[in-house]
């Protein structure tokens, strides 16, 4: 669920890091690795990170449960992209959040959904906002998804949801540039409180006349 919302201690962070996907001036965008876990737990365990994110989201989040999360994404199939990636601090190691990017089935093969998450002492620096933008351009040149005849194709969407209540989320998906598509009226129901969902997208489209804009601006 695309979301914002830690803290870490570098004690925990792993010797020999995966490769990253991603190297920001504000962050690091790379696979979990077992170090992570417990500045993950550190970060995760708040409350106001959880408000906004789904149910699966555990709240309290233990060691044991970033630990499990981590287990979890680390056996992901070798030969396919990760779908979870750790939002790791430029400097100091730690995890600060997390981001994903969940393919569709079946007809909607082609459309995947982002979701992201940024540990609340990190919230309004603009970490979220480059993050995410560079994580979609990464993901509209990288993923790819295969046909029947095992031909290669790339992404024609990728969407989020946000709930309604969470205006932080809200204001990085119009910053990257994604269009809102639509509200799901009082369809969530989290700690007892309904909320609207908001439904964010971009077509490969919009995202090449944005680079294309950029590119212009450069000139």
């Amino acid at each position: 669920m695309a979301s914002l919302n830690g803290q870490g201690s570098s004690a925990g962070c792993p010797s020999h890091p995966p490769t990253a996907i991603l190297v920001l001036t504000k962050s690091i965008i790379r696979p979990y690795a077992h170090g992570d876990a417990p500045s993950l737990a550190k970060s995760a365990n708040n409350p106001n990170v959880a408000q906004y994110l789904r149910n699966m989201f555990p709240s309290p989040y233990t060691l044991a449960d970033a630990e499990w999360w981590i287990e979890h994404c680390l056996s992901h199939p070798k030969n396919e992209p990760h779908e979870n990636y750790a939002l790791i601090h430029a400097t100091s190691g730690d995890v600060m959040g997390g981001l994903s990017i969940k393919l569709g089935g079946d007809v909607y093969c082609r459309s995947a959904e982002l979701g992201y998450w940024i540990g609340e002492e990190y919230w309004g620096k603009g970490v979220m906002v480059q993050a995410v933008s560079a994580f979609v351009d990464w993901v509209f040149e990288n993923v790819r998804v295969k046909d029947k005849e095992s031909n290669e194709h790339g992404l024609l969407k990728v969407w989020a949801g946000t709930f309604g209540k969470n205006t932080g989320s809200e204001a990085v998906l119009k910053k990257i540039g994604m269009q809102f598509e639509g509200k799901l009226r009082g369809s969530v129901w989290k700690n007892g409180v309904v909320m609207d969902q908001l439904l964010y997208g971009m077509t490969w489209e919009d995202w090449r006349n944005i680079k294309a804009r950029e590119e212009a601006a450069e000139l």
